[in-house]
């Protein structure tokens, strides 16, 4: 597989669940071997923290809130370089998945060619673990992986692999806990399709398909290739962090 950059600037406009703020996202092509820039900051493991039930990138003493979504469509897509200009403190919610991120950069995507992706290789079995939590590593040819959730009282599960149709796990929105949110937020959750569920907001597609989502996501701040077998069991931006760091010494 070679690096892969966009061919053209692209807009996202959107609104910030977080900070309730409107949100201007600008992405342009990249050279390779360029990585993903944010306001002029690398996307390393260094810079990523875990708050309020998302992925944060600290820019010198910035937080820049609700990475994971756009990271996840990268991965997806195969985007390795990118720059990115954010005006706001998070990246656009839009409707809480990654479809319209996917929508308006898969057209977009160029090869970088002859240069070959940064690669990690699972050669032996990898456990992390959260309590009763855990993702487990496999050696394989591929990358694939298998997500176990319970939510808010069932379990269910699901595999992915690359090969496949993954529209399921990009248009499947984010659920969000009714903690969180003020009265002007459930009005915009539901316009978007949102509805309550035993205290939490949930949308359209399976709470499994977001999960998987979101630990795509956080695989992306490695910005690596990765041949294995992954199988998660309640994974979660916590845990899915401790197995970026402990990928990032394998490399």
């Amino acid at each position: 597989m070679f690096q892969r950059t966009i061919k053209k600037e692209v807009i996202f406009e959107g609104f910030g669940i977080y900070f309730k703020e409107k949100v201007l996202l600008k992405c342009y092509p990249a050279e390779t071997d360029t990585g993903i820039i944010i306001n002029n900051k690398k996307l390393l493991t260094d810079n990523i923290t875990i708050e309020n039930h998302t992925t944060v990138f600290n820019n010198n003493g910035n937080k820049i809130f609700l990475i994971e979504h756009f990271l996840a469509v990268l991965f997806l897509l195969g985007i390795d370089n990118l720059i990115i200009e954010l005006f706001g403190k998070e990246f656009p919610f839009l409707d809480g998945s990654g479809k319209e991120y996917y929508l308006k950069l898969k057209n977009l995507v160029v090869d970088l060619y002859p240069y070959k992706k940064k690669v990690i290789e699972i050669k032996k079995s990898l456990l992390v673990f959260d309590n009763n939590n855990f993702i487990l590593l496999l050696p394989n040819e591929e990358f694939s992986c298998l997500v176990i959730a319970n939510f808010p009282n069932y379990f269910s599960w699901q595999i992915f692999k690359l090969n496949n149709n993954f529209s399921h796990i990009i248009f499947s929105q984010t659920p969000i806990s009714k903690e969180i949110l003020k009265e002007e937020d459930i009005s915009l959750l539901r316009d978007l399709g949102y509805y309550y569920y035993h205290n939490w907001f949930i949308g359209k597609g399976q709470f499994v398909c977001h999960k998987i989502f979101d630990l795509l996501g956080n695989l992306k701040i490695l910005n690596r290739e990765i041949k294995g077998k992954i199988i998660a069991f309640r994974p979660s931006h916590k845990l899915n962090l401790k197995l970026v760091r402990k990928l990032e010494k394998l490399n």
